[in-house]
């Protein structure tokens, strides 16, 4: 279990540090073309490390390619979603939005796939999602404005798309390494990717060819491409099986405080609020595990 929180912390770091890349990013290209950008580095990546650390052929006997598809269009759709989310949203909503992220996951799980809360998880629920806000918020200042815009079901469909690629991931490619999984199932979105790309390209929302990217355009397109869609899907997906999505989701609601950590190494000053809301969330998942671990060393 060690093992799998590491990973998710990992997960949490790079998924983190892709906020920031992303308000640049999509400030310069649309969602389809940044998308397929990002899929153009990620697809080669995921399958060199799937042949360099596994022989054999790359789709196991038994797995379904409709099924597969269906999997990638779960990534396709929580990167699409994500993207348009971040534009349209404004910025106070969609970070409540991104730290009920938790309790969407375990919503997909209990009605989605049937699965039993975990014990503890309705107060850790609460917490996580208390911290997740707190984090972001400057009490400092006398108010904030909460506005719609009209992107906030859009980032609501972004975290199910996610939730339910994370738990059918396992349910139906069970028995196979989370690194083919990731081999596999990165690949797939991408035919979703740049079908839609392609699709698009006539109507004047997206360049074919894109403009050509500055030198730094090209880093943070594959700093977002190699670390947030090909090594920390392999990392989600190795945490996921091992301690499940219910536990797992509630990691995500550290990303915006990786945010803006990264935005500190830029010359950033912390806030308390988001210390203390740091510390809330890391206390709900140790709550959580401690209570799960409990109930499983009582079973007879």
């Amino acid at each position: 279990m060690g093992t799998a929180n590491a990973a998710l912390m990992i997960t949490v770091l790079l998924w983190g540090s892709m906020l920031p890349v992303l308000d640049v990013l999509l400030r310069q290209y649309d969602p389809f073309t940044l998308n397929a950008a990002r899929y153009v580095l990620a697809i080669p990546l995921s399958l060199t490390m799937l042949r360099m650390a596994e022989a054999g052929p790359f789709l196991p006997r038994g797995v379904s390619v409709w099924r597969l598809l269906w999997l990638g269009g779960g990534i396709a759709g929580f990167v699409t979603f994500f993207n348009f989310g971040i534009i349209y949203s404004d910025t106070v909503t969609a970070i409540a939005i991104m730290a009920a992220g938790p309790v969407v996951a375990n919503l997909v799980a209990r009605f989605g796939f049937g699965e039993a809360p975990a014990p503890g998880i309705m107060p850790a629920l609460a917490a996580s999602f208390a911290g997740g806000v707190l984090a972001m918020l400057d009490l400092s200042k006398s108010g904030f404005d909460i506005g719609f815009k009209g992107g906030e079901p859009l980032l609501v469909a972004a975290t199910g798309c996610w939730a339910w690629y994370s738990l059918a991931a396992q349910r139906w490619m069970e028995g196979v390494s989370q690194l083919r999984i990731t081999g596999l199932t990165v690949p797939a979105a991408g035919v979703w990717v740049f079908a839609a790309y392609l699709a698009l390209s006539g109507t004047g929302y997206v360049q074919l060819p894109p403009p050509m990217p500055g030198a730094r355009e090209v880093g943070l397109v594959a700093w977002s491409a190699l670390g947030g869609a090909s090594i920390a899907v392999f990392l989600w997906n190795y945490g996921v099986r091992h301690i499940g999505l219910q536990v797992s989701a509630m990691f995500m609601n550290l990303t915006p405080i990786v945010g803006v950590l990264v935005a500190i190494w830029f010359g950033a000053t912390p806030r308390i609020e988001q210390m203390l809301g740091g510390a809330l969330i890391v206390g709900a998942v140790i709550w959580v595990q401690t209570r799960r671990n409990a109930a499983a060393q009582s079973r007879p």
